[in-house]
């Protein structure tokens, strides 16, 4: 319709009549435009013969056909129909199945009995409800397809499909993991030492790494995740479980105490109204806690008298989510008021405070250097809020103080050994959150070591801190590491007599090599990588030699043994063919041939082809040269899948070939794919550097 009102412009005709007509033709092909593709898939069936077609697939394609000529002729359809019409017709024509066509049934048999063999195994309900019943129903449809005498081939491969997608779509019932990650986190970590419970931690955050990844959660690995759990939960040191080897009692300090500034090297506001030459440690509880008692005395500061109300333990503190560097709030542990001032007051006091402190304590941990602690001085306050009220340091010189005992010390070989066997985070090998728990247990593990001679170190004790080096250590969570593959060279063969074709035949164990020396660590002795991730595996089929620069197509062999162990490293296969283009099978593609290669011929040893060509003029049923005239100079580029001398479809492939513009560099390049039976679908489409990319389903 452009063509010929262009034509009419071009001459300027005086008949209005003329014009008029052609003005009208334009504006019904605007009106036809969006029925476009309907209208050709409904021109392309005009002379399909139903003597030719099976009974029922013939009245299932005659309905879908009276139903798009309907939509066809409705003036105003919208889109949706036309969009839903067509796809309808489609599918009628793919179902269609020719008189006395061969049948295999035995690929859909035997997935139909694996299928089965999996709901027996259920009867434990090791699946959920959901996953499960759809097995069932996908169970259900591929028998009565396999039942019907007159099922198409391609309706017993789309059961043979249906039926894998339902296997893999399979989930665990969580239901045990998930109470023991409740159970596990239900624990309180007050009552237990840090470094244990971040043992515990890293457990639960294992455990919750894989009950994110549903795909790849099995049976097996969720009873290891509920095992660690407990090991970790078993593992817990009760804080009260280090005893100190001194006896209750009181000890002098031989150095002394002094109150610094939180976050600076500088003295604390609050350090004048200590009384250092008092301070003591108090061991009790049979050795299981030890106190530092502080008396305090009036401070004056800018000529201003008053004394310090508050000094308390920080237990945990809270950083604003913006930086590291600014606290939020803390938590603390309220201090011991043994004797106060009664009613001296200075000019800063308020009768909600109570009376000021003479003589407190506050838990300490023997050994550690500064303890955090909350500062409260009216005085100060009155200066400044900020200087008034604040966080500080209490520090503690233990020089000269004897933290050892009589009683003999334990046993921590094993735990030493323990802890030179922890694997490094070189290159950052390990997420940050699974290698602090296990930094932490180890650092327990050090403490206790370094503390035989002060504590009542337990043979008990050792254990639980070996056991939480090794629950840790379980937990740790691999990050992946991304290998490349060399490309692998298979042998290619270019036919002698020059027909512009070839062939590429590719071993398993040049395969397997390749990836064995792509995981290869050659820093560490040549060991495995652990945790390799490998995305692709290219595969140089380019021809070379006499003749190569004629070839036109290249159909590449893979043995089942191949794509298996591309398939087991959740790799993508990419075939390299030169000029002649190149072919990506993406990951779920591999699995799918992978699958195809026992299914569809029933032979293990069989091997899928891959054939690629430049030009496939030659290999155009009537139906596809009459779809869509080829434009001069071009040629059509065709790709297909055969497992053994089965045809293989459904699959997905990404194809990249060279492709030179006509008609300016500004013009769109289209790809249309067009089946046997003259159906088109519209490609997406990537144009870059003389080279188109699309992808197509065969």
């Amino acid at each position: 319709a452009i063509a010929t009102a262009q034509a009419v412009y071009d001459t300027n005709p005086t008949e209005e009549t003329v014009i008029l007509a052609a003005v009208a033709e334009l504006k019904a092909a605007v009106v036809a435009l969006p029925k476009l593709e309907l209208n050709t898939a409904i021109t392309a069936v005009a002379n399909y013969v139903e003597n030719d077609y099976a009974s029922d697939s013939w009245a299932a394609f005659a309905q879908a056909l009276r139903a798009a000529q309907t939509v066809a002729a409705k003036t105003g359809a919208a889109q949706t129909e036309i969009d839903e019409a067509l796809a309808a017709l489609n599918t009628a024509i793919g179902n269609l199945a020719l008189k006395g066509e061969t049948v295999s049934k035995s690929a859909l048999e035997a997935k139909i009995a694996e299928a089965e063999a999996i709901a027996r195994e259920n009867e434990t309900f090791s699946y959920t409800e959901t996953s499960f019943a759809a097995l069932q129903s996908a169970i259900t449809a591929a028998q009565t397809v396999c039942d019907n005498a007159d099922a198409t081939q391609l309706q017993v491969n789309s059961q043979i499909t249906a039926l894998g997608a339902a296997i893999a779509a399979l989930r665990v019932e969580t239901t045990e993991l998930e109470d023991a990650i409740a159970e596990a986190r239900d624990i309180d970590a007050d009552d237990y030492e840090e470094s244990s419970y971040a043992a515990l931690q890293a457990a639960i955050a294992a455990a919750e790494a894989l009950q994110d990844e549903a795909e790849a959660m099995t049976s097996e690995r969720m009873a290891a995740q509920i095992a660690s759990l407990a090991s970790a939960t078993d593992a817990l040191a009760p804080k009260a479980a280090l005893k100190y080897r001194l006896a209750d009692g009181d000890y002098a300090i031989p150095g002394k105490t002094a109150l610094f500034q939180f976050a600076a090297v500088g003295e604390s506001m609050g350090n004048p109204a200590i009384d250092h030459s008092k301070s003591y440690i108090t061991i009790s509880d049979d050795g299981a806690q030890a106190r530092v008692h502080l008396f305090f005395g009036p401070l004056t500061a800018h000529n201003l008298t008053g004394y310090l109300l508050t000094l308390d333990v920080v237990t945990k503190i809270y950083y604003d989510a913006t930086s590291t560097n600014i606290v939020d709030h803390y938590d603390v542990e309220t201090a011991q008021v043994h004797e106060d001032w009664g009613a001296a007051h200075d000019d800063f006091w308020k009768q909600e405070y109570g009376p000021y402190p003479k003589h407190l304590s506050i838990p300490v941990t023997l050994g550690q250097q500064d303890t955090t602690v909350h500062v409260f001085v009216p005085v100060m306050a009155s200066i400044s809020a900020a200087s008034g009220d604040q966080l500080a340091r209490l520090r503690i010189d233990w020089s000269g103080f004897d933290l050892t005992g009589s009683a003999e010390t334990a046993d921590t070989e094993e735990l030493t050994a323990a802890i030179a066997g922890i694997p490094a985070n070189t290159g950052d090998k390990y997420t940050p959150e699974s290698y602090a728990a296990l930094t932490a247990s180890v650092a327990a593990g050090e403490y206790l070591i370094e503390s035989n001679a002060a504590l009542t170190v337990t043979a008990e004790l050792v254990a639980a801190r070996i056991a939480a080096i090794g629950v840790a250590k379980n937990a740790l969570i691999a990050l992946p590491v991304k290998v490349e593959v060399a490309p692998v060279a298979p042998t290619v063969t270019v036919d002698a007599e020059n027909s512009g074709k070839a062939t590429a035949t590719v071993g398993t164990e040049a395969i397997t090599e390749a990836i064995a020396a792509a995981k290869k660590d050659d820093s560490n002795d040549g060991a495995e990588i652990e945790n390799a991730v490998i995305e692709k595996i290219t595969l140089n089929a380019v021809p070379t030699g006499e003749g190569a620069g004629a070839v036109k197509e290249v159909a590449v062999s893979i043995p089942v043994e191949a794509v298996a162990a591309v398939k087991e490293e959740n790799a993508a296969i990419v075939i390299d063919a030169g000029d002649v283009g190149s072919v990506t099978l993406a990951r779920a593609e591999v699995a799918k041939i992978a699958a195809a290669q026992t299914e569809v011929s029933g032979e293990e040893n069989t091997a899928v082809t891959i054939t690629i060509s430049a030009d496939a003029t030659g290999d155009l049923t009537e139906a596809q040269q009459n779809s869509i005239a080829i434009p001069e100079g071009k040629t059509p580029f065709a790709v297909t899948l055969k497992v053994g001398d089965d045809a293989l479809t459904g699959i997905a492939v990404e194809v990249t070939m060279a492709y030179a513009k006509t008609g300016g560099a500004n013009k769109q390049v289209v790809v249309w794919q067009v089946k046997a039976n003259g159906d088109k679908i519209k490609c997406e489409v990537a144009y870059e550097d003389g080279k188109v990319t699309f992808t197509a389903t065969i």
